[in-house]
């Protein structure tokens, strides 16, 4: 008889825009890695077909990440075994999400990892972050491509100041899921994603923040295999503790 496989852990990952770290939207060999490496079964949400504009895409990428989640738990899979996880745009869009799953008073017991995510919006000028305020050319050029890119995925800057757009400006974030935050140390995103974290631990012990040291932007799509054991070695330890 053929063997069957059980699945009882499951990821739900969204990938970024690719627009920082050259993916577009080609993500087959970190979806590979991942599943190889974190040996679960991994769903990938896929909207780069949408049109990248809120609310249409927020909408559609709530809507999507509801019904699977549904679907999993009814074929048995409790959320407490499942792992919402985004890079980049797609961990704004996984945060975000979260965040409207709250406001709805939705099952949120899964556990959540973002890596190198835009949260904050601060991509028009001066920045509270150091990070985002380095004059190099490489972070000239990653600042121009985020603010073109937010330009796209709003209409108005005054938009900014909605968590669901950029989750910092958030004011309580009471129940919100076990997370790790990734960081690249060379990106400019670093210290949003630490300042998430920070955040995020004062309503929740159990978050989690690490530093990948001379990484960039993109490191989960690295050919420098000593990158990638590290990342997914603190990715399992945390999904596993």
């Amino acid at each position: 008889m053929p063997s069957t496989t059980v699945v009882n852990s499951v990821i739900l990952f969204i990938p970024g825009d690719g627009n920082l770290s050259n993916c577009y939207g080609e993500y087959d060999s970190i979806l590979k890695d991942m599943a190889i490496k974190l040996d679960k079964l991994v769903i990938a949400l896929d909207y780069f077909d949408e049109a990248i504009k809120y609310p249409y895409l927020f909408d559609k990428c709530y809507d999507s990440v509801d019904f699977i989640l549904n679907e999993l738990n009814s074929n048995g899979i409790s959320l407490n075994n499942v792992i919402l996880m985004g890079d980049s745009f797609g961990g704004n869009l996984v945060s975000t999400i979260t965040l409207k799953r709250l406001e709805d008073k939705k099952d949120n017991s899964f556990k959540e990892i973002l890596i190198y995510p835009l949260v904050s919006g601060e991509y028009f000028g001066k920045s509270k972050f150091d990070s985002l305020n380095r004059d190099g050319v490489v972070e000239k050029n990653d600042l121009m491509d985020l603010s073109s890119f937010f330009k796209k995925y709003i209409s108005n800057k005054k938009r900014l100041s909605d968590k669901f757009i950029c989750p910092l400006k958030c004011r309580d974030f009471s129940g919100y899921p076990d997370t790790l935050i990734m960081t690249a140390d060379l990106d400019i995103l670093r210290d949003e994603g630490k300042a998430l974290y920070e955040v995020l631990f004062k309503y929740n012990d159990k978050c989690l923040y690490y530093n990948v040291l001379f990484s960039e932007h993109g490191f989960l799509d690295f050919y420098e295999e000593e990158i990638k054991e590290e990342v997914y070695l603190e990715i399992n330890n945390f999904i596993n503790n």
